[in-house]
């Protein structure tokens, strides 16, 4: 379980740490490539099972040691129900901002609760 965690230190750009097969990274990928940020994000490809058990990623994330990680401002964000919320909340792309202008915002994220429990393990 991860969460978000604020820093000491931001970041000039969103970096995002992920493994292209992973679903939960797919998520948070998705949500920067739709997000305001889109065309600022770096992403950081990491091989599983070695890049995540550094000592440099474990500082980065203690909490899981798993992808996705993304660094943002002065957050940490570690799970990619958070990092959606975050990047929704602080910068909405078209697509949520043209949701929440039509009234439909509760739908987006009834949605987005469904796609939350779709999990990793469960394939």
């Amino acid at each position: 379980v991860g969460g978000i965690r604020t820093v000491a230190e931001r970041v000039d750009h969103p970096i995002i740490y992920y493994v292209p097969p992973s679903f939960n990274s797919g998520k948070a990928t998705l949500a920067a490539t739709l997000s305001q940020k889109a065309a600022q994000v770096e992403k950081r490809c990491v091989l599983h099972f070695r890049d995540n058990y550094t000592l440099d990623y474990a500082r980065l994330n203690p909490d899981t040691m798993a992808v996705p990680t993304m660094q943002i401002d002065d957050k940490v964000i570690t799970d990619s129900f958070d990092l959606c919320k975050y990047l929704s909340d602080n910068y909405p792309g078209p697509g949520d901002q043209q949701v929440a202008c039509s009234g439909k915002a509760a739908d987006m994220w009834e949605f987005i609760e469904i796609v939350k429990a779709w999990d990793e393990y469960m394939f």
